[in-house]
């Protein structure tokens, strides 16, 4: 390859076309690399079974490509991309226990809290009050994750001023399994929440995992299924890149 750019990305998942979207967008040369015959990494759907039978083998249901600017920016429903809505019928996930007790978190709030109050009618009912509460903090938490960085300092004085901000700068700086025997006194109930942080490749007694609680339960109301499987999204990214004279390279070619 003897041409040159300004960016080179070795592996083509969803983070990686998202970023080298934004420098093609920005009028960078960019080139991602993936060694797969498929491009999109945890975004992925194939075949597994028989022929026309697609499996997303990674990332079922999408949430956070739908809270935050990239959809819109990358303009990727322009490119190919469809979502709909996730089926309220379906839970979010589920744990069955050696009992034989299960939990589903549902998406309806209020039906999930039903089936919490089987276990805790007072997890079932910190449960909906956190939910709405949190649900009204979406703006702030939303307004962190995807803006510029803030020096602590400056965060500390921006973040004291309010309630919320308070609340949010404690599980900032707590971890998921504190905050969750801090709310709730159901193990069942804390271990089937408890797996959400799971899902971002960290540990649940992290420290600095707590604000994910109020980030991934408000967000859960964004969830959708992408048409035609998961990778549609990926592809979606890949032609955004190459509308904006980027490069996108696979196994194959």
């Amino acid at each position: 390859m003897s041409e040159k750019y300004d960016f080179v990305f070795v592996g083509g998942g969803h983070n990686a076309l998202t970023c080298a979207g934004y420098l093609a967008k920005a009028g960078q040369s960019v080139i991602v690399l993936e060694r797969r015959e498929l491009v999109g990494g945890g975004v992925m759907t194939e075949e597994f079974t028989l022929p026309g039978f697609k499996h997303n083998d990674h990332s079922c249901m999408h949430e956070w490509i739908h809270v935050g600017p990239v959809y819109k920016d990358l303009e990727l429903e322009k490119y190919g991309s469809k979502y709909i809505g996730y089926p309220e019928l379906l839970g979010r996930c589920s744990i069955v226990w050696e009992d034989g007790s299960s939990l589903i978190w549902w998406q309806d709030p209020e039906r999930f809290a039903k089936d919490i109050s089987y276990f805790s009618k007072k997890d079932a009912k910190t449960f909906l009050d956190l939910y709405y509460h949190w649900l009204s903090m979406g703006p702030l938490v939303s307004g962190l994750l995807f803006s510029p960085p803030i020096p602590p300092h400056e965060m500390d004085s921006r973040m004291y001023g309010t309630p919320e901000g308070r609340e949010l700068m404690w599980l900032m700086r707590t971890s998921t399994e504190n905050a969750l025997i801090n709310y709730f006194e159901s193990d069942k109930l804390i271990s089937l929440l408890g797996i959400m942080i799971t899902q971002l490749g960290t540990n649940w007694d992290s420290l600095g995992t707590g604000a994910m609680l109020p980030a991934m339960t408000s967000a859960s109301h964004h969830m959708k299924l992408s048409v035609g499987g998961s990778i549609k999204l990926a592809d979606a990214m890949c032609r955004f890149i190459e509308a904006h004279k980027g490069v996108v390279k696979n196994k194959s070619e």
